[in-house]
């Protein structure tokens, strides 16, 4: 036997469009020669994300990832074809290295 509960409240419905970045990691591949470019792999893992009307996260399921084999020749390439996008990443990325340097290492460090 079963009924229904005219009183209760329907779930409220979760629109998942945050995306919450879980982790960042840039690995070396190889140590370069003095004539070689760096080979940088760039990983990222993400989770969607909804916020309710209270203003709670609710994180749905499993985190995603990604990897971008040898992402410096791939700013090269696509910086070739007038694509600056991943250049600018690059050159993010080597400010804040500065700047962590010296901030927490007091290495007066400047960008190459």
């Amino acid at each position: 036997m079963a009924v229904k509960d005219l009183s209760a409240v329907p779930p409220e419905v979760l629109t998942y469009d945050g995306i919450f970045l879980n982790d960042l990691s840039i690995t070396q591949q190889k140590m370069p020669l003095d004539s070689d470019d760096p080979v940088y792999n760039v990983t990222l893992a993400y989770k969607r994300y909804a916020v309710d009307s209270s203003g709670q996260r609710h994180y749905e399921g499993a985190s995603s990832t990604i990897t971008i084999p040898d992402f410096y020749n791939l700013a090269q390439t696509k910086a070739i074809a007038l694509d600056t996008s991943l250049v600018d990443v690059l050159a993010a990325i080597q400010t804040a290295f500065v700047t962590i340097l010296k901030d927490n290492e007091g290495i007066n460090a400047t960008e190459v």
